[in-house]
């Protein structure tokens, strides 16, 4: 390939000057780009692209294909190129060629902003897909992790300690929607299963508190219940009632226990035994 290009000061100024690698790369791409419009196995190539391969670049340059990768990519970012892959080649369009190679600036403006706006607006668009892309999986991967935070965290306290957490988180919005309300939701909601392990908002595949409230809200008018707004309620008087019902549950616990060993007591009896040979 003959010939030569030409290298404008403001080369100086570029903001990847520091980096050796890059600088080496965007004038290889330079000096291989054509300087007019040619054809190539039915394509058109236009001034200013070339067609290479990753590989030929690496061979060319003695470069890694990670930091080739990574210097197109930041060419692209900074919208000095564009990069156009395919299964058998890449075409690469320097942006502003024209703006480099030309001895008149002031004629060429015209067409590089133009230039410029068709090749970068494609990128732009690219740029921001790719970013929003990044910014879902980036928000879906931190709600799995609370997620499975919240899990082994509700997983290591008492079933009595995630009530007591379940009617301090309620309680707050106590102003809101009443404590006659508020009293209700949490009596509902903290229901133990049967085998008494987890309350039944627990069981819930999905789970926000104020949206259950404003639902909860919404149905009590529907079927007519008022809202009755009144003091904060207390947290103390919530736990009172819960220790309250737990003593009551012990208590038939304990007489069913009692009722038990009786029972068994009664089995070794005399009476138990004449009436058991009598039977057989």
């Amino acid at each position: 390939m003959a010939g030569w290009i030409k290298i404008h000061r403001e080369l100086l100024q570029w903001e990847w000057l520091g980096k050796p690698e890059m600088v080496q790369l965007f004038l290889y791409l330079l000096l291989k780009a054509n300087c007019e419009e040619k054809q190539w196995q039915g394509i058109t190539i236009m001034r200013g692209q070339l067609i290479t391969t990753n590989s030929a670049i690496r061979k060319d340059l003695q470069l890694s294909e990670q930091q080739i990768r990574t210097i197109i990519k930041r060419l692209i970012s900074t919208g000095e190129i564009t990069y156009q892959s395919t299964n058998r080649y890449v075409i690469i369009t320097i942006c502003n060629y024209d703006r480099y190679q030309c001895g008149n600036f002031a004629i060429n403006e015209q067409y590089n902003e133009q230039f410029n706006n068709q090749t970068t607006s494609k990128q732009r668009a690219n740029n921001e897909q790719t970013k929003e892309y990044n910014n879902i999986k980036e928000k879906n991967i931190s709600k799995d992790i609370l997620k499975k935070k919240s899990r082994i965290t509700a997983l290591s306290l008492s079933f009595e300690q995630r009530k007591d957490i379940f009617i301090e988180q309620v309680a707050s919005y106590t102003e809101t929607y009443g404590a006659s309300m508020v009293g209700d939701f949490i009596a509902y909601w903290t229901e133990p299963n049967r085998s008494q392990t987890k309350m039944r908002y627990e069981l819930e595949r999905t789970w926000d508190v104020e949206r259950r409230l404003s639902t909860w809200e919404k149905k009590e008018a529907q079927f007519g219940k008022p809202n009755k707004k009144c003091a904060t309620i207390s947290i103390e008087a919530v736990v009172q009632q819960r220790d309250e019902e737990t003593e009551e549950r012990l208590k038939r616990y304990e007489e069913m226990r009692r009722n038990a060993v009786s029972y068994a007591e009664a089995r070794k009896s005399p009476e138990y035994l004449r009436a058991l040979n009598e039977a057989r």
